[in-house]
C-alpha cells in the first residue's frame, strides 16, 4: 500500500496531472508510480485508471497510461443498500462492493452488460467462493462473476479477492 497524493500536494505528479484527485504514490524497483483508480459516487469504474510512472533516481518521465470511459454519468442512483444486496445473496460472510460494470469485463461476464451499477457480492457455503452480481438499482441477481483463486495451495490458506485491476497494471 502507496501514500495517497494529489497533484496539487506532490511537486513529480503535479507537473503531469492537476486537479483533486487522489492518486496512490507507490515505489516499485526502480520506479515512481502513480495510481488513480476511478470512482463515481462509491462505486469503483471497472478497469478505468490513470497511471503514470517516473524513473526513481532521476526522476525522469517513463509513462503515463489512461484507459477512462466517456459514456458513463457523473453521478450514479443506487436503491439497493449494501446490507439489501448482502441479504439477497445465500451463503455467509457476504460483502459487497459498488461497481460499475465494464463491458469489456472478463470478471464478470454479464450478457448483456449491466446498465445500472450493481454490487459485487461476495459469499461463501462449504467453503465455496461464490461471487453475485446484484443490480443496485432494481435488486435482480444478473448473474456470477469468476471466483477468485485460492491464496495459495497450503491448508488454512485464506481466500483472496476476485481478480478486478485495483492495481497498477504493468508494474
Amino acid at each position: 500500500m502507496g501514500t495517497l497524493v494529489t497533484p496539487r500536494d506532490d511537486v513529480l505528479l503535479g507537473r503531469y496531472e492537476t486537479g483533486n484527485m487522489e492518486f496512490e504514490k507507490l515505489e516499485i524497483g526502480d520506479r515512481i508510480v502513480y495510481w488513480h483508480q476511478r470512482t463515481i459516487g462509491d462505486a469503483l469504474v471497472e478497469g478505468d485508471f490513470i497511471l503514470l510512472q517516473f524513473d526513481k533516481s532521476t526522476k525522469g518521465f517513463l509513462k503515463r497510461e489512461v484507459h477512462w470511459r466517456d459514456d458513463l454519468p457523473e453521478q450514479i442512483t443506487v436503491a439497493i443498500s449494501k446490507e439489501q444486496a448482502e441479504s439477497i445473496v445465500d451463503g455467509q460472510n457476504a460483502s459487497a462492493t459498488l461497481y460499475i460494470i465494464s463491458p469489456e469485463s472478463k470478471v464478470f461476464p454479464i450478457n448483456p452488460p449491466p446498465k445500472h451499477p450493481c454490487w459485487v457480492v461476495r459469499s461463501s457455503k462449504d467453503r465455496k467462493i461464490t461471487v453475485t452480481i446484484v443490480d443496485a438499482v432494481t435488486g435482480a441477481v444478473l448473474g456470477y462473476g469468476l471466483p477468485p483463486p485460492p491464496a495459495g495451495l497450503s491448508p488454512g490458506s485464506k481466500p483472496s479477492q476476485p481478480s478486478i485491476r485495483t492495481t497498477p497494471p504493468g508494474t
